[in-house]
């Protein structure tokens, strides 16, 4: 809500005519935004509400019709957008929320229909958008996963460091797009910076998120949570330093649980 009543507030400045800095007489000089046309939104399942909202509010409002395409975990959340812009009164057919499979998206990205693709989610699923929308003249938003670094400098606040960079590589179990994956330290503060980093991760209570004492629930799937496992063994094998050692219930393969670790000296 907070999102959309934002950019509801901001919608009327963003979207009126921008006159151009180098007046002429005898020329109105400007740049007129028009809608796009058909808009498709393929929406990630680990900020279902957020994400699609990002896309599908300022499409709507800038005169632009929307078809959301919702990850295949989260396919309730596509059905309470349908209900929520019903209720509303919203003209038939200007939002659409479909269910469809990889297959069947590819061929509607590849038809001509689509003015404007915006997705987020993993690289693989931007290069296959990429490739099934070649030739459409669409234009394509990508919010793709990536590797994401830190730098603590040499003068940080190293308990704001730990407590920051903590949260945000465990944060919705590292789900997130933005979740740091790699730190670097320099080397005067690396061991105080390591010591602290290690001191606050072994505080998560990994378990059911159902109860209140869990800080750390599983991960959304179990292949997610065996690849973590085989991306660790594989650094492990190549001389990199486990710290956490803790012991989860139900942290095998196969299983969505998973403890948290800290791995040092990593190549």
């Amino acid at each position: 809500r907070e999102r959309t009543s934002y950019m509801v507030e901001i919608a009327e400045a963003a979207l009126k005519p921008v006159m151009a800095s180098n007046p002429k007489d005898g020329f109105r000089r400007y740049v007129k935004k028009v809608p796009l046309g058909l808009v498709m939104v393929i929406a990630p399942w680990n900020y279902p509400y957020l994400t699609a909202v990002n896309t599908i509010v300022p499409a709507l409002m800038a005169g632009s019709a929307v078809i959301l395409k919702h990850a295949a975990q989260t396919l309730l959340v596509g059905e309470r957008f349908q209900q929520a812009f019903d209720k509303a009164g919203l003209p038939k057919g200007l939002f659409q929320n479909l269910v469809m499979s990889h297959a069947q998206t590819e061929k509607l990205l590849g038809s001509g229909k689509i003015d404007h693709v915006n997705f987020t989610g993993s690289v693989a699923g931007g290069r296959a958008i990429e490739k099934a929308a070649a030739g459409t003249f669409m234009t394509l938003g990508l919010e793709l996963g990536g590797k994401d670094p830190a730098y603590v400098l040499a003068d940080a606040k190293i308990d704001h460091a730990v407590a920051n960079l903590v949260d945000g590589a465990f944060y919705n179990s590292g789900q997130c797009c933005c979740g740091i994956e790699r730190v670097y330290v320099h080397e005067k503060v690396y061991d105080e910076f390591v010591e602290g980093f290690i001191a606050e991760t072994r505080n998560y209570v990994v378990g059911n998120p159902l109860d209140q004492a869990t800080t750390m629930g599983p991960m959304a799937q179990a292949r997610f949570a065996d690849l973590i496992r085989e991306q660790k063994a594989e650094a492990l094998r190549k001389g990199a330093r486990a710290h956490i050692h803790m012991q989860v219930a139900n942290d095998e393969p196969g299983s969505p649980y998973l403890a948290p670790e800290v791995l040092t000296e990593v190549d």
